[in-house]
């Protein structure tokens, strides 16, 4: 004959509760927490950038950070809308494959930050 034993567990609305505003706010916080390294990542390339490469400062001030959702899944952007930028960063070349402009890729300042960094600022959502 078996034997049938009833457990009975209190808090357990307590514990739904939490679990839901967990779920609820982890968006949010990644959110932030992304934005935070990106804003950190522009402003080390805006202050990092090789004296070399100003010329009027129009690159290195227009160094900027967005996050944005898309299809449910969050980005974060560190970038430069100055047109020539993207030739300052990976040089230029001739017809004949000759370097016409050398590369000075000034947006590596971000890409080390971002992968130096990245690790213990989502730590941060599970803590």
């Amino acid at each position: 004959m078996a034997h049938q034993t009833t457990i009975k567990v209190r808090g357990l609305s307590k514990i739904k509760f939490k679990l839901s505003r967990i779920a609820k706010d982890t968006p949010r916080k990644a959110e932030r927490a992304l934005y935070r390294l990106t804003s950190k990542a522009a402003e080390k390339t805006r202050q990092d950038m090789p004296g070399w490469i100003w010329d009027t400062g129009n690159l290195a001030g227009s160094i900027d950070n967005m996050v944005k959702w898309e299809k449910g899944k969050i980005s974060g952007y560190v970038f430069t809308p100055v047109e020539y930028g993207i030739y300052v960063h990976f040089g230029t070349e001739n017809e004949d494959g000759s370097v016409r402009m050398r590369k000075r890729p000034f947006m590596n300042i971000a890409m080390q930050y971002l992968a130096e960094h990245a690790d213990e600022e989502f730590k941060r959502l599970v803590d």
